[in-house]
């Protein structure tokens, strides 16, 4: 079946996910709601329900462990947050912020206890008004404006981190101004691409695609499986081969709910999303009625015997900070994202302080009826804490947390698969993968195969060691991709910015990311990072090879091979791609 063919029939007919006549490309499906549910619905999957052990045992106390769960939060928004802080706690709005200043400006000063309720209301009205984007001023509520100070307006840089937005938040986004400026899908990759080229850019997608990505997908899966098939072995684990088919079984419904339509797999990430949140507000009610009743035994002498050298506090920090991994999800979608210039930062206003504050009262929860000995003893903690506190009722908290990992195994799939896409359009992956569904218009080639890469990781018995040594290089990349938007400061100053934050914040995340890299490798040094960074350079062979020289032998192999599964499965290149 030829493309001009399959485009022909897709003029004919309607998308099924919508009565309008839609182009064959990727649609924007995906609102604030859905957006602030994939970056929940990811970061909260199994990590709070674990990984407390983790942090605990190398913190060895309840106060520097809390003090660690919220040190990730931090870290997680500074990577996704920047701020525009002024000396004063009371912000003025209407204040000049620049080089020009509008005469007869009124001035009001708010509260900053009231200001993060303003600046997402003024937000969501006011952020695509072009008459409040003036030239080195805010304008929102308490300001006036004349007719002719509007016709100031600076249609070059219209930047939100001079209004209220950026303003009223101890931190504004560093990937919301890279989100913003390039709206492109793929996450860190459309970021490298621009700020240092090609090759940082293939050996990103290189070792998410092979590694990163997918084997994470696979943990996700298993531990479903295993909360869902642990209540018919009572008293045994069950048999690896069962838990091995449900998590693959599990990996396929998802990655089909994702091909078949975005409408479709964002309804399941919003339920499973609000499932989640549930089992969170059990616990977190709980604890605190517990504490509420004096049960505060466990938090005295709560830094007594902390472990405080900096390999135990990086160490830390990795545990934790994979309970936070996914605050970054929402720039894989971009181009999916309605209004991605109001929806992208709002989302991650609204998402990583509410799963901070859950992750926090959570732990407090579980020191409410665990001593530090037991929470490391415990197999699960959060069955633990339903054991002793819901019984009869404990039932209902792994049917949650499966809930849970598998809502959060389908956000992954449902962002990763945007990954493949972009790396097959920019030529670094097979071209079909790059392809869109004529009827469903979603990357289902893309889709595919991200699943099929996590079913081969299911396959051996362990590969947590491998993401533990893995997680070192998504680190490396989150502090490449955060230098990258300071460099393109000074490169690419044509480009729009309507999200832009100060200087230092990004300097300050690259120094962490530096420092959550080389921390771990110094304090217990083994062979396995020199394996990872290996993996990560063999990508260069296959760079030269296939994307750089194009070898005409290789391409006669794909060519044929992209023809027969772009008729196999229906696909077409996309209309158009973004700029």
């Amino acid at each position: 079946m030829e493309e001009t063919s399959l485009r022909k029939r897709r003029g004919d007919e309607k998308s099924i996910q919508s009565s309008e006549p839609k182009t064959t490309s990727l649609q924007k499906e995906l609102g604030l709601f859905s957006g602030t549910c994939i970056i929940v619905g990811t970061i909260i999957g199994s990590g709070i329900f674990i990984s407390p052990k983790s942090v605990l045992s190398n913190m060895e106390a309840v106060g520097p462990c809390l003090i660690i769960w919220a040190m990730c939060g931090v870290l997680a928004t500074l990577g996704n947050k920047d701020a525009h802080p002024g000396k004063d706690p009371l912000l003025h709005v209407g204040q000049d912020v620049g080089a020009l200043s509008v005469q007869g400006r009124v001035a009001t000063r708010i509260p900053l206890n009231a200001c993060v309720q303003m600046c997402v209301n003024w937000g969501l009205r006011n952020v695509q008004r072009p008459e409040l984007r003036m030239r080195g001023t805010v304008v929102g509520p308490g300001s006036t404006a004349s007719s002719g100070e509007r016709g100031s307006l600076d249609q070059g840089e219209t930047s939100l981190v001079r209004g209220p937005l950026s303003l009223c938040i101890p931190g504004a986004l560093c990937f919301a101004e890279l989100g913003t400026m390039i709206t492109k899908s793929g996450g860190e990759y459309p970021y490298l691409m621009e700020a240092f080229g090609p090759i940082p850019a293939y050996l990103f997608s290189w070792s998410s695609l092979f590694v990163i990505k997918p084997s994470s997908f696979a943990i996700i899966c298993l531990s479903f499986s295993e909360y869902v098939c642990a209540p018919f072995y009572s008293g045994c684990s069950p048999p690896q081969v069962v838990i091995k088919t449900l998590a693959a079984a599990a990996i396929l419904l998802i990655s089909t709910v994702n091909a078949l339509s975005v409408r479709l797999g964002s309804y399941v990430q919003n339920v499973f999303t609000a499932a989640k949140m549930v089992i969170v507000v059990i616990i977190i009610i709980s604890g605190l009625v517990l504490l509420a009743q004096g049960n505060t035994r466990n938090f005295e002498n709560s830094f007594e015997g902390a472990s405080l050298s900096v390999g135990s506090i990086s160490l830390a920090l990795y545990n934790g900070l994979w309970a936070y991994d996914g605050w970054n999800q929402l720039n894989y979608i971009t181009e999916e994202l309605r209004n991605p210039f109001r929806n992208l930062p709002l989302a991650i206003i609204i998402g990583i302080p509410l799963v901070t504050g859950c992750y926090i009262l959570m732990n407090v929860s579980y020191f409410t009826v665990m001593t530090a000995t037991e929470l490391l003893q415990s197999q699960a903690v959060a069955v633990t804490f339903g054991d002793r506190v819901l019984y009869p009722a404990s039932w209902i908290v792994p049917l949650f947390v499966a809930f849970s990992t598998i809502g959060a195994a389908n956000g992954s799939c449902f962002t990763a698969g945007r990954l493949v896409f972009v790396a097959g359009r920019e030529g670094h992956m097979l071209k079909v993968l790059s392809y869109i569904s004529v009827k469903r218009l979603t990357p289902a080639p893309a889709i595919m195969f991200h699943s099929m890469i996590a079913i081969i990781y299911i396959i051996p018995g362990d590969i947590n060691s491998l993401v533990n040594y893995f997680s070192f290089a998504a680190w490396l990349f989150y502090g490449l991709t955060i230098t990258g938007l300071i460099v393109m400061r000074f490169t690419r100053k044509e480009l729009k910015r309507p999200i832009k934050v100060p200087i230092f914040i990004p300097i300050l995340v690259t120094l962490l990311s530096v420092f959550l890299v080389l921390a771990p490798i110094i304090s217990a040094p083994a062979w396995e990072y020199l394996y990872c960074v290996l993996f990560m350079l063999s990508g260069l062979v296959f760079y030269f090879l296939f994307v750089h020289y194009k070898f005409g032998w290789a391409q006669k192999i794909s060519k044929p091979l992209t023809m027969h599964l772009q008729m196999l499965m229906e696909v077409v290149p996309p209309e158009e791609a973004p700029e």
